[in-house]
């Protein structure tokens, strides 16, 4: 193959894929936005230039700052969407923060939104939180079910749920 020549697969899921290209900024140009990826190289070998591209589906939890916002957000939406209601002083809302951040980049097609009760009191009050971690799991603006604590596999049902 000529050196000047590109081929390229077209990443469309989020499995590893085998590229053959010879400029990387030419693999910028063509990469979908909103994502990343880790390109991983072949062993040392002039005559290939083959790499193996991981897209990584970088979704930011966005924040609910008052009632409003909510009403907006989340309510008047068709979206799938993860409201996570926490609080900066809560240990468990902490712990399961990272795993939250981990799901909302696996599952790109569902909005997550965040909520400090503190700061946000009007939406806990309208939402009735009496606990943090509480996870609200809304479907086309209707809430479909909740999880109250940092229970991983519930949140996770909670999200097989709302895919269903």
């Amino acid at each position: 193959m000529n050196t000047n020549q590109r081929k390229v697969n077209v990443v469309t899921s989020a499995r590893p894929t085998l590229i053959n290209i010879t400029s990387l900024h030419f693999l910028q140009l063509i990469l979908p936005p909103r994502s990343a990826y880790i390109l991983v190289p072949p062993p040392f070998n002039p005559a290939f230039k083959l790499c193996v591209i991981k897209p990584i589906f970088i979704m930011p939890i966005h924040e609910i700052k008052n009632l409003s916002d909510f009403l907006e957000k989340i309510l008047n939406s068709q979206d799938l969407v993860v409201l996570d209601c926490f609080a900066e002083w809560c240990g468990p809302c902490k712990a399961i923060a990272p795993v939250i951040e981990q799901w909302s980049n696996e599952n790109p097609h569902i909005k997550f939104y965040k909520v400090d009760v503190d700061k946000a009191d009007d939406v806990a009050q309208e939402l009735n939180v009496r606990a943090m971690p509480t996870f609200m799991f809304f479907k086309g603006g209707e809430k479909v079910t909740e999880v109250v604590g940092a229970d991983q596999m519930q949140v996770a049902n909670g999200i097989k749920l709302l895919t269903a």
